[in-house]
């Protein structure tokens, strides 16, 4: 007779593994958002069993190099001319590195007990395709897991959730998300799932991920170049304290992601919605 272990065992070899990949700009507010809120919060609770995580950042920019940031986003943002000049000038800028991936090195600049990822390539925005890229080959070539949970140090994730949800996806061909915006029709940067054979072509195929479009974006019109079909996740937006009040407890223990979205970049108030949310599902015994 099969005893129990054993079918411990088995079900432990079956069970889907996904990395939980939790992306970091190393500049205020999300270095105080993360040691005050995501560290003492989510980042606390114990990991099922076919759960892994890593943090990672990109290389620090000056203060040049924010203020340039800034103003591409801007652009970006303005109206569709200045968003057609600067989509040539990435283009052109990011043509002669369109198929380099930026090396990753073990970091120390986060403090955390699960592993930390530099990226040697400039932490923005611009270049935002090439940090992706580099986690994409981290992925594929030093785990095992089945997929990826691309995730910001912002959110609050429900480990126990993403776990069940992970087990009920395809395995293979998976590309999906919260949606970044209504109407679109690809996974917002908070909140991706991708599959391992979808990174591996994501890679191979990185001369048709946008030089110019905003990363997400990017993201999902390669995903359609190779007939990878996006896939909607579910996602909980808090952005008040008294949002959070008015959410009913049904709603907030069946989300895996939760987006902690208040304020303006000069003050916002995530630590504070994060640590009433977290004691909340702590306290109904969902975590």
């Amino acid at each position: 007779m099969i005893n129990s272990r054993f079918y411990g065992i088995l079900n432990r070899m079956h069970n889907k593994r996904i990395l939980v990949a939790v992306g970091h700009a190393l500049q205020e507010p999300w270095i105080t958002i993360f040691n005050t809120g995501s560290e003492k919060t989510w980042l606390q609770t114990e990991l099922p069993s076919n759960i892994e995580m890593i943090h990672f950042h990109g290389s620090p920019l000056n203060k040049a190099g924010l203020l340039w940031d800034k103003l591409h986003e801007y652009f970006r943002w303005k109206n569709r001319w200045f968003a057609t000049v600067l989509a040539w000038l990435d283009t052109i800028i990011g043509f002669p590195l369109k198929f380099f991936i930026p090396k990753v090195q073990v970091s120390k600049k986060i403090k955390t007990s699960f592993p930390v990822l530099g990226v040697n390539f400039p932490d923005s925005y611009q270049f935002l395709r090439w940090k992706s890229l580099a986690i994409l080959k981290y992925f594929v070539e030093n785990t095992s897991c089945d997929y990826m949970f691309m995730t910001t140090n912002n959110s609050y994730i429900n480990f126990k959730n993403l776990s069940l949800v992970v087990e009920n996806l395809p395995k293979d061909s998976f590309y999906g998300g919260a949606k970044a915006y209504d109407g679109a029709e690809f996974a917002a940067g908070n909140n991706r799932i991708i599959s391992r054979d979808v990174a591996e072509k994501f890679i191979r195929n990185r001369k048709n991920f946008s030089l110019s479009k905003i990363e997400d974006a990017a993201m999902g019109e390669l995903a359609h170049f190779i007939n990878i079909r996006y896939s909607q996740l579910p996602s909980l937006v808090i952005e008040s304290l008294s949002n959070l009040d008015k959410t009913a407890d049904s709603e907030i223990v069946r989300h895996f992601h939760i987006r902690v979205k208040s304020g303006t970049l000069k003050s916002r108030n995530d630590v504070t919605i994060m640590t009433r949310l977290h004691e909340r599902l702590t306290n109904l015994g969902a975590l």
